[in-house]
């Protein structure tokens, strides 16, 4: 039996970030990434869509949960993606959609497991190798 534990994380935006977590924020900002920080006691979570041509992209980091169980402490992040709509006027700019969320917790994550959505319907399961 599989004795698992179910740990809701608390995600707030984070808006004024340590150094280190903005080094790591600028490499990913021309390509689609995400990545996981930890930065004085906090862990952030990096989510980029790379360059869009246009405005009306964006990608949220909607929320996540730690699963704790007798092998791994695994963070899984649910994350969805918005693009204009195909009769929406937009500008024509270079954008860099990110999101950047921060949550504490005391122990040491091994593995990161991301759900992404785009529109209604469609996932995509992505790994961070920690």
């Amino acid at each position: 039996m599989n004795n698992e534990e179910v740990i809701h994380m608390m995600l707030k935006k984070a808006t004024t970030l340590p150094q280190n977590v903005q080094d790591v924020l600028n490499k990913m900002l021309d390509h689609q990434d995400y990545s996981l920080v930890s930065s004085n006691g906090l862990y952030y979570i990096i989510a980029t869509r790379g360059e869009m041509r246009t405005s009306g992209y964006s990608i949220n980091i909607d929320d996540a949960k730690i699963i704790k169980d007798s092998d791994d402490t695994t963070l899984e992040v649910n994350v969805s993606y918005v693009n204009p709509a195909r009769d929406s006027y937009v500008s024509q700019v270079l954008t860099y959609p990110h999101d950047v969320k921060s949550f504490t917790y005391d122990g040491k994550i091994t593995k990161v497991i991301i759900n992404t959505k785009v529109g209604r319907n469609i996932t995509k399961v992505n790994y961070i190798k920690m």
